[in-house]
């Protein structure tokens, strides 16, 4: 194939790579919303969107880096990529699995940094897990503005790794550049404090997750019966958190048991969620199940301990009978 019946290849098809290359970011991203309950917004650290090449770049490449391709427009397999970072390795596994899954695309690694560690344990180096997904008819036939048989690079990254990469990508490792032999043991050390950093981060999560546990267990627990006693869909934001956070000394294994106790005895207290959740954001959140029942067996507590104003806790005191000088 000659370079100009490459780029006349290439503007033709442009448009659908482009629409490939959505499809996958969306795809994936869709999949760890429901796989795993993430806000992707928050688990991605950069925006992940679909990168076409630049029509000089393809050509740089197809003809003029000495890759003897056999057949260039085929064989270059990151016409569109997409880019997923995350903060940490174990994050990157989730993606694997949605990756790996799909019916909508075949897929192949072009690059395993797991598997390189092992191979090459002394060496401390670029480090990023590239996918080839490609797509199957499945996928064009539910999409409809791209074929079938379309490759994407799906490159999946840490926080760290994505840095190391931007500052290497063109200055280190192109063959155009000749990085001194103290640059690139420089960033072999950058290498090796990503590997230590990432290790290290991995350990505090353990720990905030054995930390955390209670407040976890007891936030679902309280979703759950937010959604069968109040009959709809609580909003989960951070204040749930917060407030089980500040009164986690009161989160037993007798919880659950207690709260639907206090509920069947007050069967009010139901009531008045239902008919402030139109308008008051607190009534909203599954953890007012349990300001209600902190409220009515420690008061005085209660109020002393309660992080906000005075006014938010007031009407659960009211509601309650409950004095509001004691």
């Amino acid at each position: 194939m000659m370079e100009i019946e490459f780029i006349r290849r290439w503007d033709s098809e442009k448009t659908e790579y482009s629409n490939w290359g959505g499809f996958v970011q969306k795809e994936i991203e869709t999949k760890l919303q429901e796989k795993f309950n993430l806000d992707t917004g928050y688990f991605l650290k950069v925006p992940s969107m679909p990168r076409v090449k630049e029509t000089s770049s393809l050509i740089e490449k197809a003809f003029h880096r000495g890759k003897d391709y056999e057949n260039p427009y085929d064989d270059i397999t990151d016409k569109v990529g997409v880019r997923f970072v995350v903060l940490l390795s174990t994050d990157i596994q989730k993606i694997n699995r949605v990756v790996e899954d799909s019916e909508y695309w075949q897929w192949s690694r072009d690059r395993d940094f797991e598997k390189e560690r092992e191979d090459k344990p002394e060496l401390f180096d670029y480090q990023s897990v590239h996918y080839i997904v490609t797509s199957t008819p499945e996928a064009a036939l539910a999409n409809g503005t791209f074929s079938a048989h379309l490759p994407c690079e799906v490159q999946i990254r840490t926080l760290m790794q994505h840095a190391y990469s931007e500052l290497t990508h063109d200055a280190i490792y192109k063959p155009k550049t000749a990085a001194t032999p103290i640059a690139k043991r420089y960033c072999a050390r950058a290498m090796a404090l990503i590997e230590t950093a990432d290790e290290c981060f991995l350990g505090v999560m353990k720990q905030l997750e054995v930390v955390n546990k209670p407040i976890v267990d007891a936030m679902k627990m309280l979703e759950q019966k937010y959604k069968d006693i109040v009959g709809s869909e609580p909003d989960c934001s951070k204040f749930n958190s917060f407030i089980l956070d500040e009164f986690v000394d009161k989160i037993n294994d007798a919880l659950d048991g207690r709260l639907d106790d206090f509920l069947k005895e007050r069967p009010f207290v139901i009531a008045n969620i239902k008919k402030r959740a139109v308008d008051d954001f607190i009534y909203r959140q599954p953890v007012v199940l349990f300001i209600y029942l902190l409220a009515y067996l420690e008061p005085r507590q209660t109020k002393i301990r309660w992080p906000l104003t005075e006014a938010e806790i007031q009407p659960i005191l009211d509601d309650l009978g409950i004095a509001s000088e004691f």
